[in-house]
This record gives structure tokens, C-alpha cells and sequence, in this order.
């Protein structure tokens, strides 16, 4: 699970992250020290994107779902039982609630 922030709000307390570019365009961050996997960075929509993996940041319940983006790329076995919008990889809207 990722939670975005617009660069603005970003600190980076014990030193700038790592980079790996993982496809052209986009970029996956990373502690220096220890290989904590922290970002996944790129531009959408003529913005540039910052998604943070939940499970780093100090106060992860501040942050509850509010969609599931790309589900149509998800495993197929797997779908969560909440009553959230789920997106497809054009980031529309295609259901609500898990699959029947």
C-alpha cells in the first residue's frame, strides 16, 4: 500500500534516499543504509509523484485507503472485502466493493 505526498511536503530527515531507475521514468527510492524499500517516484499527469509505502512512515493509521488503484492488474485470486472504488491502470473507476 502507498500513500502520495506532493513534493512540497516531503523531508527527508536522515539524508537523502537512494534511487534505482526501475523503467524509464520512474524511480524506486530506498534508505542508503540498511535497502528499506521507501518510494516509488515518477510523473503522472504532468506532476511529479511521490508514493511512500505505508508500513515506513511513523503514523501508517493516519493514512486508511480510500481506492484501490490499477485492481484490474491485481492477482486475480486476491481481492479485499471493503466497499472502496476500485480503478483501472487509466486510473477510471470501474467498480465499487470486491468481486462476486
Amino acid at each position: 500500500m502507498f500513500v502520495g505526498f506532493p513534493e512540497d511536503q516531503i523531508e527527508w530527515p536522515a539524508g537523502e534516499r537512494a534511487l534505482y531507475e526501475s523503467s524509464p521514468g520512474v524511480f524506486r527510492g530506498f534508505c542508503r543504509d540498511c535497502g528499506t524499500p521507501l518510494t516509488y517516484e515518477g510523473v503522472w499527469k504532468g506532476k511529479k509523484l511521490f508514493e511512500f509505502h505505508i508500513g515506513t512512515l511513523d503514523e501508517p493509521d493516519k493514512f486508511p485507503p480510500n481506492k484501490h488503484c490499477l485492481h484490474n492488474e491485481r492477482i486475480t485470486w486476491f481481492d479485499v472485502s471493503d466497499d472502496l472504488r476500485r480503478d483501472d491502470a487509466d486510473g477510471k473507476p470501474y467498480r465499487h466493493g470486491p468481486a462476486v
